[in-house]
């Protein structure tokens, strides 16, 4: 932990003079500029700007998913050196080097970053208070559902609250600055980023095998400086492995394989920048608030609203200080786009007459169509040419398409270059990010190596892992793009992505992952619930349900049988209670039973002047508290349910009866005279009289609650696992395994192996457990395993995972003669927990088990039972015979003669 405090301690330290570079510096010529921006970031790498001979890792692109993949691994590659230099053992970290041939982090889409990359940047050092100085805060998700025709008053809407600020920040990012962020991040912990260096692709050599045993000969990556004109003296870098972070350009991984593109589905997006004029109260919306992300979705798709700053909002005061101090100027930008479905019918004929290029045609068209749109886009002021000539209007089609191929041997591809389908969710770095971190998690496995097949399996892996996710999302797609073809179910998007996404065991025990050693298998394994078997039966036939072009309309009939069939499906999967969620956090579904229940908006004039207080130059310091303490105000307290009462005279006083004949209320209480129901009754449970049957015969049954309570896999799941490449059957496969792919959740007293699905295992496994059905030891034999059932506990099982225990199927030495052994085995790979040993009668009878593959049956000798009380019974004696005595006659005394 001593690392991360460091890292995060370089980032507070970091030059503020260069992230807010001041507008009124004089610039004389572009080429310059760009030259003295990539001279001073290279400068910042560990070995200045010098380009290294050799790198194990050469990484062609400088975007988001480049650096998330070059600090996730060089950190990793430090914490596996910290955990083997306790033991003596020293080495050299991964060696990574990212080439970027633009001159400093440039100009892309802004996007929403969910609670997955809020927790990466924590598990890495990042804090929360330093990014809420950079970019702007969204606090959750806003879905808007517009009819196609007819009144757009009936629109419905869904809103959903994002993670708790003081956990993770959630934000608005304008992609220059968060660039530029993990470049000095990377920079920091010892990755060179090289800016103005382009890759010749068709010169580059991949890195191949050599024809010696375990020999492998290096790739050569073809450099040339002066952002890729030719200006520059080329040169090349030997390294063992290239990532292609090219995104949409896929320079290596459209070598392997041609991008598939869905022509069945897919979206074409086109936006600008605006200012916003006044003040949102006035927005045709309800709920609508800056701070979130805007769905407005219409049948032909749907518009972002998306408030990204380049620089922080003026409402936080520290950005203030730090825009003062550093001579810049900041305003709030929002991006408002569109992305619809290709096969939206445009007016050809008329469209030319909506504006100068394609983009703004489209935009334009698209909004008159719908009232609120136009009221919406009117509230805001359009700036030409935010980032340079030519960047008032964008337009990008055909934005779902997928790698077929996102490795092979000596490459790999990550981030976009591996798929993207749609930014309804933001998934083009929060759940994309995973290519980056699964690869990031592979890589030294994969440098390590001895032989071609050993790399080749990890590429293949990794390959595998990609290549069935952009199906997943593409169905999300798909089934939130029909859902919109009517207000009345455009809502249960969100609620089922809501349901699956962050109702899952993961989601919930989120903060487990917010430590770098297991933040990866929240990431690698978050599709916002688009991979879950509930979730995917719904959608698909929800999708053959409502399928059908934008322009038609839905029939009301469809419409019903898609509500019936979620609520349905909803039923049913809340009661396997495998979901939960904050559905307090879910605020769409107040309005159903208290419409417009948000409370009231606060005054403009009223937030102006708290804006205006803090703007203020303070005449001496302040502390954060007492600067943020202006904007407690803006704070809104929708904690409505605590206030509902009923409407009054809806309680009256209760009339007392059978006071007496002159109380006016009667003497019988209303019961009237004589008869069964006159009289009172015996209590429900009373017996006649007779003593108790609970008392006569006692309680049967009981619940123990001392029991132990395991975690179930079942060998279907385990499976399932096997295929997409979270497990390695060709390895001992330990609750450790288990955890760390995700297929157990919370850590429990155990793992329990069940034989559902026995049919669906395809290969020997070699795997141990705490305890084992008889028809999953009769499956995992019969397919040529081995299965092992070993003792643990809760303790045993999270030292396990966190690396401070070694998994053996040996119980515990006993004996002098095993104490020297012990201690040397101590000193020479350090300390480590060692795992207990059951101590109850109970367990051990179950370990000493042959027919439960206890760990402890060998202990048995041959014809032994595995009870604690068994005996061998005695060797049987034969009886003697008794020998027959001699009667004597007995002597008379008197005789007859």
């Amino acid at each position: 932990m001593a690392g991360i405090s460091s890292w995060g301690q370089a980032v507070a330290s970091w030059p503020w003079s260069f992230l807010f570079t001041s507008p009124t510096e004089a610039k004389s010529k572009e080429e310059r500029v760009i030259s003295v921006e990539a001279a001073h970031l290279n400068s910042r790498n560990v070995n200045g700007a010098e380009l290294p001979l050799t790198s194990d890792v050469v990484v062609v692109g400088g975007g988001i998913h480049s650096l998330i993949y070059a600090i996730h691994t060089r950190l990793k590659s430090l914490r596996d050196l910290e955990s083997e230099s306790d033991g003596g053992s020293t080495g050299i970290p991964i060696s990574i080097t990212v080439l970027e041939k633009s001159s400093s982090p440039g100009y892309k889409i802004g996007e929403s970053t969910l609670t997955t990359f809020g927790v990466w940047l924590k598990s890495i050092g990042i804090s929360t208070a330093l990014l809420w100085r950079l970019f702007g805060p969204k606090d959750g998700l806003c879905f808007y559902y517009l009819p196609y025709e007819g009144d757009d008053n009936g629109y419905t809407d869904f809103c959903a609250n994002g993670p708790a600020g003081e956990f993770v920040a959630t934000l608005q990012i304008e992609r220059k600055i968060s660039e530029l962020l993990l470049t000095l991040y990377a920079q920091r912990v010892g990755v060179n980023v090289f800016h103005d260096h382009a890759v010749n692709v068709g010169s580059t050599t991949l890195p191949t095998d050599g024809k010696g045993q375990g020999s492998r000969l290096p790739g050569k990556v073809e450099v040339s400086n002066q952002g890729g004109m030719g200006m520059g003296s080329a040169k090349s870098i030997d390294t063992k492995l290239v990532v292609d972070a090219t995104g949409r350009f896929r320079r290596f991984a459209s070598k392997a394989a041609k991008a598939t593109r869905f022509s069945h589905f897919n979206t074409d997006s086109f936006w600008a920048y605006f200012e916003m004029n006044g003040d949102e109260a006035d927005i045709p919306f309800r709920h609508y608030e800056s701070c979130h992300t805007n769905h407005i979705c219409l049948a032909e798709g749907h518009l972002l609203d998306l408030d990204a700053a380049g620089t922080p909002a003026d409402e936080y005061p520290s950005s203030h200080e730090l825009a003062r101090k550093f001579n810049c100027k900041f305003r709030w930008v929002t991006s408002i786009g569109y992305a619809l479905r290709s096969d939206v019918v445009y007016p050809t004929a008329a469209l030319s007459s909506y504006g100068g290029c394609e983009a703004e045609r489209k935009f334009n068209w698209i909004t008159e169509r719908y009232p609120r749109m136009t009221a919406l886009v009117d509230r805001h002021r359009l700036i030409p040419n935010l980032y340079g000539p030519g960047t008032t209007w964008f337009i990008r089609k055909k934005l779902t398409y997928a790698s077929p191929v996102v490795a092979g041997p000596g490459w790999a591809a990550i981030g976009d270059a591996a798929g993207f389908t749609n930014p309804l969710y933001s998934p083009g770095i929060n759940c994309n990010m995973g290519t980056s971190v699964f690869l990031a998690e592979q890589t030294a496995a994969y440098l390590s190596a001895e032989t071609a097949s050993a790399r080749n399996a990890v590429l293949w892996k990794y390959n595998d892992y990609c290549v069935a996710r952009v199906p997943h999302l593409h169905r999300m797609n798909v089934f939130n793009y029909l859902m919109m073809r009517s207000p009345r179910t455009g809502p249960l998007g969100p609620l089922w992505q809501y349901l699956c996404g962050t109702g899952n065991a993961e989601w919930q025990h989120i903060k487990e992952y917010a430590s770098f050693e297991r933040v990866a298998e929240l990431v690698m394994t978050w599709e916002w619930g688009a991979d879950r078997p509930e979730y995917v039966e719904f959608a698909d036939k929800a999708i053959r349900m409502l399928a059908g072009p934008p322009q038609e309309p839905v029939a009301e009939e469809d419409v019903d049988k898609v509500l019936a069939l979620s609520e349905e499906s909803m039923k049913r999967v809340l009661q396997a209670k495998k979901y939960r969620n904050r559905w307090a956090g879910l605020l769409s579904r107040v309005k159903d039973v208290v419409p417009n229940a948000m409370p009231p908006r606060i005054p403009a004039q009223l937030a102006a002047q708290c804006c205006r207080a803090a703007a203020v130059a303070p005449s001496q310091p302040n502390s954060l508290v007492s600067l943020f303490a202006a904007f407690s105000i803006q704070t809104r307290n929708a904690s409505i349910l605590a206030n509902l009462s009923d409407n009054a005279g809806a309680h009256q006083k209760r009339i007392r009866v059978g006071r007496g004949p002159s109380s006016g209320k009667g003497k019988t209480s209303g019961r009237g005279h004589k008869g069964q129901k006159q009289h009172g009754k015996v209590r429900p449970w009373f017996q006649g009289g007779q003593t108790p049957l609970i008392f006569q015969k006692g309680r049967l049954g009981f619940e123990n609650l001392r029991a132990p309570v395991m975690s179930e896999v079942n060998l279907n799941k385990l499976q399932e696992w096997i295929d997409t490449g979270r497990i390695d059957p060709t390895k001992q496969i330990t609750p450790k395994e288990l955890h760390q792919s995700n297929l157990v959740g919370t850590i429990r007293d155990g793992i329990k192996l069940l034989g559902r699905g026995a049919d669906a295992l395809k290969q020997p496994i070699d795997i141990v457990v705490s305890r084992a059905s008889a028809s999953a030891i009769d499956a995992v034999e019969q397919a040529g395993g081995k299965i092992v059932t070993r003792y643990y506990t809760k303790q045993a099982i999270a030292r396990l995972v966190a690396g401070k225990s070694v998994n053996t199927g040996l119980p515990l030495p006993t004996g002098a003669e095993h104490v020297e052994p012990v201690l040397a085995e101590l000193r020479q790979r350090g300390f480590f927990y060692r795992l207990p040993d059951p101590t109850g009668r109970w367990d051990m009878e179950y370990y000493r088990d042959p027919a439960h593959r206890g760990y402890l049956s060998h202990t048995l000798k041959p014809g032994e039972s595995p009870s604690l009380f068994f005996k061998v019974p005695p060797a049987q004696f034969a009886k003697r015979a008794k020998k027959k005595k001699d009667l004597k006659e007995e002597t008379k005394l008197w005789e007859k003669l």
